[in-house]
């Protein structure tokens, strides 16, 4: 529960009084098996209709 993140956008780690009082999840998974293969490839090729993902502040006009 306390697991510390391994990102690379936060290098520095939360180092706070833990707040999480308990599992949020109170029954176990039902689910028999996960919906994706890590070996597959993605089947989504990035192609899609939506605006690409750059930086919305780096285009801004101040």
């Amino acid at each position: 529960m306390s697991e510390e993140p391994t990102s690379t956008d936060n290098p520095k780690p939360y180092t706070g009084p833990e707040r999480r009082k308990g599992e949020r999840r109170k029954l176990p998974d039902r689910r028999e098996m996960i919906r994706f293969e890590l070996e597959k490839e993605p089947r989504r090729s990035g192609k899609d209709r939506r605006k690409s993902r750059q930086d919305l502040w780096a285009r801004r006009d101040f």
